[in-house]
């Protein structure tokens, strides 16, 4: 028979918070988010994902939620209009009747 050991308690010796969670820190800092419920549960999400202990389907679980919750949090980064905002743009004047 085979006896399993038990699996011990995440020690990291590092005690430097992994990327993943500063950044989404930072973001919810920027947006003013980072001390509401939300923000918390994001930034929670963020240290589960970030956990050596995770297995690939929770983080993928996790990882859509945290997505869902930045996307609500934080506001989009002002960028170079696309090809997707040209077409809203020239749906929305035809539709106005421009």
């Amino acid at each position: 028979m085979v006896q399993l050991g038990a699996v011990p308690a995440a020690t990291p010796d590092d005690k430097t918070e992994p990327l993943l969670v500063a950044i989404t820190r930072e973001e919810l800092d920027r947006a003013g988010q980072l001390n509401t419920a939300l923000g918390q549960q994001a930034l929670l999400l963020a240290e589960r994902m970030a956990s050596p202990f995770a297995s690939a389907a929770a983080v993928a679980s996790l990882a859509k939620r945290h997505s869902d919750l930045i996307a609500a949090l934080v506001p989009p980064a002002p960028g170079k209009p696309d090809f997707l905002d040209e077409l809203a743009e020239r749906r929305l004047k035809k539709a106005s009747g421009e």
